[in-house]
């Protein structure tokens, strides 16, 4: 045995070794003993379970799909893996199940979809297409639960774990628009009419390139250059019944137009 097959072995998993040195005096022998302990094997169990949703916004009525991937991080094989996803049962109409590209003939999440054995480094990938139900929530919020057993020392044990919480949105655009003038009656001798028009986005997604169009009494007439929009006066002239452009408007974001009337001569 060579040095470095014996360098090896000396570091042999699972295994503690000690070394010490010896003199006798007053003769001057010496030398150094060793001893390598039996193996004292410990088994890591580590299992990961991921969830992700595409995409993670939607329209009611419009499917996403749920990916579940089961990763065995162990060094010992994992039998009779199951995955249970009670909410998306609750939530969701299931199509489309598949276990590792195999399509499934029913798909019994709620009950649990059984996998099988996953090998020690191996990965499990479970996938299922879902269509929101009217009386799911407006954010639903799901964890996969995955349970398994496992071999030991001659006896059966069992695990579970919980993945990840995966969110969907449920697109809820929204707007409103408010309008009032300062005054219920005009006349030509009189102030021009003050209106102000109020513009929110009450969804939960941003909107963009928002227009507002208005229309006057046919008596009344737009004062020039009288338009502010949040206090400023647009850099262009600009036409009421044309549009005038908003731009980007946040979710709860609130624009203030005013502008100015008069009765026409």
């Amino acid at each position: 045995m060579d040095a470095q097959t014996t360098r090896a072995d000396a570091v042999c998993p699972h295994t503690a070794s000690v070394r010490g040195q010896y003199r006798m005096d007053p003769y001057g022998t010496a030398g150094t003993i060793s001893q390598k302990s039996n193996p004292a094997v410990v088994h890591v169990l580590r299992v990961e379970v991921t969830k992700t949703v595409v995409p993670t916004s939607a329209h009611w009525g419009e499917p996403v799909t749920y990916t579940i991937v089961i990763c065995n991080k162990s060094d010992l094989p994992l039998q009779r893996v199951k995955v249970f996803d009670s909410h998306a049962a609750q939530w969701f109409d299931i199509s489309n199940v598949t276990v590792n590209g195999n399509h499934l003939s029913e798909e019994p999440l709620a009950d649990g979809i059984l996998v099988g054995t996953l090998p020690a480094g191996e990965r499990a990938v479970l996938t299922f297409q879902a269509l929101p139900r009217e009386t799911a929530p407006d954010a639903p919020v799901s964890a996969a639960e995955v349970t398994y057993e496992y071999e030991l020392q001659g006896m059966s044990h069992s695990g579970r774990v919980l993945s990840n919480p995966a969110e969907l949105v449920r697109i809820q655009p929204g707007i409103s628009i408010w309008k009032a003038a300062d005054r219920a009656a005009a006349w030509e001798e009189g102030p021009p009419v003050l209106y102000q028009i109020k513009v929110e986005n009450t969804g939960n997604v941003p909107l963009h390139q928002v227009e507002v169009t208005n229309s006057l009494p046919p008596q009344l007439e737009y004062v020039p250059r009288s338009l502010h929009i949040e206090g400023r006066t647009p850099a262009e002239a600009v036409s009421l019944e044309q549009g005038i452009a908003l731009g980007d408007l946040a979710v709860d974001e609130t624009v203030e137009i005013r502008f100015y009337a008069r009765v026409k001569p």
